[in-house]
């Protein structure tokens, strides 16, 4: 996980999150919507299938902090 550690933080410790690592996404399961996704363990080359009701694809985070970057340092990501 490259998140925040305070957020990394908050997904574990939520009770309905199950968190996958070293796992490569092969297929999204389902016609009309998503019923599962596929994935490769990598560190076994298993092929898994875990079946769900939908998905969220989320690829970085931008925080909104140009506004006050001219009072405080920000670090690499903002």
């Amino acid at each position: 996980l490259k998140a925040d550690s305070v957020l990394q933080d908050r997904l574990r410790s939520l009770s309905n999150v199950d968190i996958k690592t070293k796992a490569r996404t092969t297929e999204v399961i389902g016609e009309d919507h998503v019923t599962g996704i596929k994935y490769e363990d990598m560190n076994t080359g298993e092929e898994q299938v875990v079946n769900l009701d939908g998905i969220f694809v989320q690829i970085g985070l931008v925080p909104n902090t140009a506004w006050i970057s001219d009072a405080v340092e920000l670090n690499g990501r903002g």
